[in-house]
């Protein structure tokens, strides 16, 4: 999950840059759903949750 969070914001804005590959309506509604992706890598990549969540256990 922490992964993911933070790779998928960046896969979703590398491939809307492409030029042509979709219009410019979904780029822009896929720029949009990737802003609570971003917000997940925070919450997750937190010192918070880490400290809840041990790596060992």
């Amino acid at each position: 999950m922490r992964i993911l969070s933070v790779l998928m914001p960046l896969v979703i804005v590398g491939v809307d840059l492409i030029p042509g590959i979709c219009p410019p309506w979904f780029a822009l509604i896929q720029a949009a759903s990737a802003l609570p992706l971003a917000a997940a890598a925070f919450v997750s990549n937190g010192s918070r949750l880490r400290a809840a969540l041990p790596k060992g256990s």
